[in-house]
């Protein structure tokens, strides 16, 4: 890929990391996309390879309690934390600051910048 730049999406079946998802395929970034639920497609070795017009997006599942539930996703500029709890007030109390926790910890590890809306809902 060169010195193209790649991000994880933390989140990336919701309504901000979905259009982010796109939004930093279209300007060529390398899209790592994480979602709590597999897609559709069966994973080959772990990561599915979805093509967005010439961009890759690798997808891969994992509900993120912990940095080591990230697995090995290789160089990461940027982490994106778009992850959301269900939409109740106990899920956003109980769920939310583990959440942003374990984003910073990724962050953290890949030694990477990280992207945090502040409140999804500006967002969508």
């Amino acid at each position: 890929m060169g010195n193209t730049s790649t991000v994880l999406i933390l989140g990336a079946s919701g309504r901000l990391g979905a259009a982010c998802t796109q939004a930093f395929a279209n300007a060529g970034w390398q899209v790592i996309a994480q979602t709590r639920k597999p897609a559709s497609s069966p994973p080959r070795a772990g990561v599915r390879a979805l093509v967005t017009g010439d961009t890759p997006i690798e997808n891969f599942s994992a509900k993120l309690h912990n940095v080591g539930d990230v697995g090995d996703v290789g160089d990461v500029d940027v982490v994106l934390h778009a992850m959301n709890p269900a939409y109740t007030n106990a899920a956003w109390t109980a769920q939310a600051p583990a959440m942003l926790l374990s984003a910073i910890a990724i962050a953290q590890s890949l030694d990477a910048t990280l992207m945090f809306p502040g409140n999804v809902y500006n967002f969508g």
